[in-house]
């Protein structure tokens, strides 16, 4: 099975045969060891752990400076490669390598940037071959049994960041390697011009030429715009290949194009351009800025400024709230546009406001932002009286007057106070505090009772006060009537009956009623006393004349 070894060069670079040297593994230069080459090494350069993450380093602890080669083995065996670095002055100084491969070609060797040497078994083409940190300035990277076609890939470290020249060559082994590949395929060239913005479809197209030497005689050359679109040229190829890549959307953005032939992902390059702005109408940017809530009235603004390019020239511009308010623009219009909605109440919702132009409706934007919280300051009933009338007779009832004292009533509405009688007095916005309030007529029984202030715009601004009803007024009481009969003389006896009726009002709730007669004649009743009350005397006769009844509480 033919296979490709790929060997990272970290360090060292190619003076003969190699056009630029790779300091990532996709830009792998070719070589070859029939002969002694000397390069100058690489300084200043970041590890290949940070530009060629996920590959297995090994050995190399550090891989600074790296320099990436690939070579194609033309004769099966053993090769043996010493590498060596001077400085500037001829002294030797570290050189540190590692081996990777065997592949079946170039493309599968490329495949493998970001992931060489992490084969998970001895059959996977992904071995780590060779590895050596020794600080000697001299180093040997040993292959053993290359097969014709296999490609490697060396990496060459300079750990001491000297300027100077690599050097390697085949010191040992049956195998060799193929120098036909010393000359690879190059883009030199590679232009991009972005034509101007089609109002029609607001697109642009851009259009360049892309140089290059030793193309690959199959795959395909494929241009690419970051910005969007390509187009692919297949084999053969004819430098200079001119492109055209048309229906970019024009958006000002930064852009680049790449050219990229698919047999020889290393023979690749990349250029950048701006694509041109867009020529029709577009909203860049909307702000939405909102303003502190007032406690006067609960009330904030929202202001904020509109960005667009290509205007329509007739028409309105209009800013909407979802949380309320609008303001609308006429043409013509001038970018950017200041708005400004005031009048719109605080209450921490979510809102949303949307710009459009009325002559096309596709040229709008939103911006979200989240209302003040509500700042109006909380009604209080700071102080609530309530006084008590005496009992007033003969109605048996009483008043009950007071203040309510507030701080930031509600501007609508009304504030009533009311008893648990029934009783009510109403007082309507605005309101000045304290107000005074009477209630009239409540009932003197002494039950529980209450009053209760509230306002009707704010019902948690509220206070009540519990209290006892006056007790019963004391009222004196009065016999209203009293009926007497006299009954028929006892012949036997000589006695006779006197009956009749005690009416009255407001007997007390202890002591007796008497009832008494002109002889002395008396009867007891015991509370409680209900009106009337019936009683009956025996009484002799001796011819006594206007005798009085007499009834005594």
């Amino acid at each position: 099975m033919n296979k490709f070894l790929l060997i990272n060069i970290l360090i060292l670079v190619f003076n003969f045969q190699i056009y630029s040297q790779g300091t990532t593994c996709s830009q792998s230069d070719p070589f070859c060891t029939g002969t002694t080459y000397t390069f100058p090494n690489n300084t200043g350069q970041p590890n290949a752990s940070s530009t060629d993450p996920g590959n297995n380093y090994d050995c190399l602890t550090t891989q600074p400076n790296p320099a990436w080669y690939y070579m194609e083995v033309a004769t099966a065996g053993n090769i043996d490669i010493g590498i060596s670095q001077v400085n500037a002055s001829g002294t030797g100084i570290d050189v540190d390598f590692i081996l990777y491969g065997p592949y079946d070609n170039l493309t599968q060797a490329m495949s493998y940037c970001g992931n060489h040497g992490n084969a998970t078994t001895a059959s996977d083409p992904n071995q780590v071959i060779d590895c050596s940190y020794d600080p000697a300035p001299t180093e040997t990277a040993n292959i053993p049994n290359a097969q014709v076609g296999d490609v490697y890939v060396l990496l060459l470290t300079n750990y001491a960041n000297q300027s100077g020249t690599i050097s390697f060559s085949q010191t040992g082994g049956t195998g060799a390697t193929d120098c036909t590949i010393l000359n690879p395929c190059v883009i030199s060239a590679l232009t991009a011009t972005p034509g101007t913005c089609q109002v029609a479809t607001n697109t642009y197209s851009v259009s360049g030429s892309i140089t290059f030497t030793d193309a690959p005689t199959t795959g395909t050359l494929t241009v690419t715009s970051s910005c969007g679109g390509s187009q692919t040229f297949n084999a053969p190829f004819t430098s200079p290949q001119a492109y055209n890549i048309s229906g970019i959307t024009s958006n000002g953005a930064a852009c680049s194009v790449t050219a990229v032939f698919s047999a020889d992902a290393g023979c690749t390059r990349t250029t950048n351009y701006t694509a041109p702005a867009a020529c029709t109408c577009s909203i860049s940017a909307l702000t939405s800025s909102a303003g502190a809530c007032v406690p006067a009235t609960n009330l904030y603004t929202l202001s904020g400024s509109i960005t667009f390019n290509n205007a329509p020239a007739s028409g309105t511009l209009t800013v909407t709230n979802s949380c309320g308010g609008s303001q609308t623009f006429n043409a013509p219009f001038t970018s950017p546009l200041a708005y400004n909605l005031p009048g719109l109440t605080s209450n921490g919702a979510a809102c949303t406001v949307t710009a459009v132009f009325s002559a096309d409706a596709g040229c709008t934007r939103t911006s979200n932002y989240t209302a003040p919280a509500a700042c109006t300051p909380t009604c209080i009933i700071t102080n609530f009286t309530a006084n008590q009338s005496p009992c007033e007779n003969p109605a048996n009832v009483y008043d009950v007057t007071g203040a309510v004292t507030f701080s930031n009533a509600p501007a609508t509405g009304t504030l009533t106070v009311s008893s648990c009688s029934g009783q009510s007095q109403v007082f309507n916005a605005p309101f000045t505090s304290p107000i005074n309030y009477t209630l009239s007529n409540l009932p003197a029984d002494g039950a529980a009772c209450s009053v209760m202030a509230v306002f009707s715009a704010d019902a948690a601004c509220t206070q009540t006060i519990n209290f006892t009803n006056q007790n019963p007024c004391d009222v004196p009481c009065a016999f209203t009537s009293i009926a007497d009969t006299i009954g028929a003389c006892d012949l036997a006896t000589n006695d006779f009956i006197r009956s009749g009726q005690v009416t009255f009002t407001n007997a007390p709730s202890t002591g007796t009623l008497t009832i008494t007669d002109c002889l002395g004649n008396t009867q007891t009743f015991n509370p409680p006393f209900t009106s009337p009350i019936s009683y009956s005397l025996t009484i002799n006769s001796n011819g006594t004349t206007n005798c009085d009844i007499t009834a005594t509480f």
